[in-house]
């Protein structure tokens, strides 16, 4: 999937204060000013017009930063766009921009919400290979992706296995529907083996 793109240099000057017209937000005139509309955007669930001001900003020589990209990530999170999300983090890495664990975060949610249960756990492999340490909302939405899918099993492996061994919010697998008995043991399993780590530190 290719990134949100104007059809032209013109009409992405022209479509600019169009694109922030019914938002709170003005037309950006400083990469701040950018991600602050994006992310207005991003609240109101408009990811195109988010990703539509991404796309316009160097038209205006306005280049996008690390701020500006998360917050077109969590754009797309907040739209359901995993595809778009995937494809944002991928521009950051042509551009050797160096994604944070706020981006990965954003990306991996867009993903849970989506039941890419799969692309998530890749996403906590890609943190680790880049020495970034998985935190304790990294932990949440991964798992959460994976009872999105009952895919318990690899939700274990992914607190014995991948690093990831940070305290569970009790809310981490309420996002699925009601879990049967057996699949409700299967997911204690998993809980308490996070929270003994936590009880460590």
């Amino acid at each position: 999937v290719e990134p949100f793109r104007s059809a032209s240099k013109q009409e992405s000057v022209q479509s600019l204060a169009e694109l922030m017209e019914g938002t709170t937000a003005c037309a950006p005139r400083t990469v701040g000013q950018a991600s602050h509309a994006i992310g207005v955007c991003g609240k109101s669930k408009q990811w195109q017009r988010a990703l539509g001001v991404l796309a316009s900003m160097p038209v205006i020589s306005l280049l996008p930063d690390v701020v500006t990209y998360n917050a077109s990530i969590s754009a797309c999170d907040k739209g359901k766009q995993w595809q778009q999300a995937l494809c944002l983090l991928g521009s950051m890495s042509k551009a050797r921009m160096e994604a944070t664990v706020i981006t990965y975060n954003a990306t991996i949610s867009a993903c849970k919400k989506c039941a890419q249960w799969q692309r998530a756990l890749g996403l906590v492999d890609c943190m680790k290979d880049t020495k970034l340490l998985p935190g304790i909302i990294t932990c949440n939405a991964a798992i959460s992706a994976c009872a999105v899918g009952s895919k318990w099993q690899e939700a274990l492996h992914l607190v014995r296995h991948r690093g990831v061994r940070r305290p569970l919010r009790a809310d981490a697998v309420g996002s699925r529907p009601r879990p049967s008995r057996a699949e409700t043991g299967q997911w204690a399993v998993i809980i308490a083996c996070v929270l003994p780590c936590s009880k460590k530190k």
